[in-house]
């Protein structure tokens, strides 16, 4: 094998698993899955006080770093609305 076919073979079983994380549905307290575009209701979800505590920089205007389930989510801060979702977290940490 070359050297360009065996770097491929040693990163395939990281996208694996990536690819299945990102891939994993994001779910509110109910159970109910939350996809991006969704507005989330202000009891299903925690507001991010100190992004830091996360590895988070400061949040973009407009928006602001939330938690739902386990899932840290960036949200819009008048509507609630999902605009990415982040990363698993282990807990809420602020």
């Amino acid at each position: 094998m070359n050297l360009p076919t065996v770097a491929f073979l040693l990163t395939l079983p990281v996208a694996i698993v990536a690819g299945a994380f990102l891939n994993e549905p994001v779910h509110a307290e109910g159970g109910a899955p939350v996809e991006i575009g969704e507005a989330v209701p202000a009891e299903n979800l925690h507001i991010v006080t100190e992004p830091g505590r996360y590895g988070l920089g400061p949040e973009l205007p407009g928006s602001h770093y939330a938690i739902i389930g386990n899932t840290l989510v960036r949200i819009d801060a008048e509507t609630s609305v999902v605009q990415s979702i982040i990363r698993k977290v282990e807990g809420i940490l602020d």
